[in-house]
Order: structure tokens, then C-alpha cells, then sequence
């Protein structure tokens, strides 16, 4: 039975290159511009899944429930509690960053918002900046991390279960990322033992398998999600090989999380894992309360009426 993957994406290049890597694999592959409501199987029917950004979940959550699964907001906190991390890192409030600001690395703790990107901020930048976002609510949960991390070359692995199914590069040694023209992504393959072995790509998904039991029992992510990973070369400099350490980077929701050059096929099944009856209530999603807010103040998705005519006809 053929299924069928949903994009929710304004980008032709997005949805061109879906079709050119799931159609030989049995998928079909329908976009949507994400201005209207999605078509009614979706979140009902298992063989219809769907990638969307976490803005857009929020809003079609107004109407409709959609169970997809995403990593713990407190994943990177619980990891650093049980020495798995390598850091000091916890989540505050935002009421709590706005009276006691400090210096340290600061990102929403569960959602991406383009006006309070995750960066290095002093106490001047981070008081411009929460002054500058008022309308973050100050329930919202920020991650925050007092210890500067050298550059590293940053990889996304793919997780379903205890493995990764797919690793790419999204970061390189200069650190510039899969869109800029002079991106190096090295010699990378989908997996090493598929064939085309990379170091670095061989490394990440090793640590993954060796890390993964360790973060099942202390059950902070989902099935199948998105966990990057640095490579540092020892000393702080970034580069490969085995004198490399590897850290986690943070985790991410498969069904809104940017494949950058993973396998696809391997990808839209981690997708498909990531959503249904079968997900865990302590594993399923809720939007931050900045999207939550921002969702009720668009309202609810209007109705394709076009897609209603037609499926009337």
C-alpha cells in the first residue's frame, strides 16, 4: 500500500527532493503551502504522515489533535544529571532569566523562534534581548549552559530505537552550514556500513549505539527523533579522526527537524515513527507556550475549501 508523506513547505526545492527520494521507495508526496488546514486522514490514518514546523502543529492543534512525539524538554538537563553530557545545563523560566540574568549560552528549551535565536549572550545581550521579545511568556522554559563549547563539526543522527538509521553533516570545520555554497561535507555516506565510510560518520553513529541505552533508561526521548552531535578535535580544535571527542548537541523532534543530507527513505520512516496511537503521553508533544500563544492569536487554520469541493465532488 502505497503512503503517503505530507510536507508542509513553501519551498519547491523541499518537496521536489522528497518526491525524487520516496517515490522509488512506494510514498507518495503531497505539499502543502501550511495557509489551510491539512487533509482530514492526517493524524488519523497511519499511512499518512506528516513533517510540518512546529509553528504550524501549534495552530492545526487548535482544531484537531495530533499525536507526534518529541524529546523531553528537560532531555539535555536529565542527560547532564546522569554525567552523560559533559556540560553543566538546566532550563529556567523566563521569569527567572528576566530577574536574575547571566552570561551563558541561551535557547528555548522546547521550541525555535527566529527573535530569541540560540547563542552565546552576555548579561547586556541577554536583558536587550528579553526586552526586546516582551511578548515571550514568562512561563516559557529557556536551556541554559554557563561553559562556552569550542566550534565543532556538527552532525544530525537520525534515531529509531537504539540506532542511528541515517547520519549527515550540517555544520562544517569553518562553520558554515548545508546552505552556504561553500559547505564541505566531507566524504559522507548515509552509513558506514552501507559502503562509503566517513570517520566522522562512522564515529557519530557509534557513539549513538553506545549512548542510547543509557538514555532509554532514563527515558527522556521518544522512539524515533533527531539527536545532534559536535566532533572537537582535542585541545578545542575542530577537526576529525580518532583523537576527536564527540558531545550531544541537543534533540529534536523527527517530524519537524531538517533532514539536511540525510537518507531520505531512512528519514520519512523516523518520521513515520515519530506520530500515532502507539506514542507515549509523556511522549507527545506540546507547543511551548510562545507558540501556543502566538497560534491563538492567529486562530484556527481555515478550511481548504478548494481540497472540500473537490473531495464532495
Amino acid at each position: 500500500m502505497t503512503r503517503t508523506f505530507h510536507v508542509v513547505t513553501q519551498r519547491q526545492w523541499m518537496r521536489d527532493e522528497l518526491m525524487q527520494a520516496l517515490t522509488p521507495h512506494g510514498w507518495q508526496v503531497l505539499a502543502h503551502h501550511g495557509l489551510s488546514d491539512l487533509p482530514a486522514e492526517v493524524g488519523i490514518d497511519p499511512d499518512h504522515v506528516l513533517w510540518a514546523p512546529g509553528a504550524f502543529v501549534a495552530r492545526q492543534l487548535l482544531t484537531r489533535p495530533l499525536v507526534l512525539a518529541a524529546p523531553h524538554p528537560w532531555f539535555l538537563h536529565e542527560l547532564h544529571r546522569s554525567g552523560l553530557l559533559g556540560r553543566p545545563i538546566t532550563n529556567v523560566t523566563v521569569r527567572t532569566a528576566r530577574n536574575h540574568p547571566v552570561e551563558g549560552f541561551w535557547k528555548l528549551a522546547d521550541a525555535k523562534w527566529d527573535r530569541f535565536p540560540a547563542r552565546w549572550r552576555t548579561v547586556d545581550e541577554m536583558l536587550m534581548d528579553l526586552w526586546d521579545t516582551a511578548e515571550l511568556p514568562a512561563e516559557s522554559l529557556l536551556t541554559f549552559c554557563p561553559k562556552r563549547l569550542p566550534p565543532a563539526i556538527e552532525y544530525r543522527a537520525v534515531i529509531i530505537d537504539n540506532a542511528a538509521v541515517t547520519v549527515s553533516r550540517y555544520l562544517d570545520e569553518h562553520g558554515r552550514s548545508r546552505d552556504d555554497e561553500h559547505f564541505s561535507n566531507g566524504a559522507e555516506s548515509p552509513l558506514p556500513e552501507q559502503g562509503h565510510p566517513d570517520s566522522d560518520v562512522a564515529r557519530v553513529a557509534a557513539f549513538v549505539t553506545h549512548l542510547m541505552p543509557a538514555i532509554r533508561q532514563i527515558n527522556v526521548a521518544p522512539q524515533a527523533f533527531v539527536l545532534d552531535i559536535g566532533v572537537v578535535r582535542g585541545g578545542g580544535v575542530v577537526g576529525s579522526g580518532p583523537d576527536a571527542a564527540l558531545h550531544v548537541v541537543e534533540a529534536n523532534p523527527a517530524w519537524c527537524s531538517a533532514w539536511y543530507g540525510s537518507d531520505l527513505p531512512a528519514f520519512a520512516e523516523a518520521v513515520a515513527v515519530a506520530q500515532g496511537p502507539h506514542i507515549l503521553e509523556d511522549e507527545i508533544w506540546q507547543p511551548d507556550s510562545v507558540l501556543h500563544r502566538r497560534a491563538e492569536r492567529s486562530g484556527p487554520l481555515p478550511v481548504d475549501q478548494t481540497r472540500h469541493d473537490r473531495s464532495s465532488a
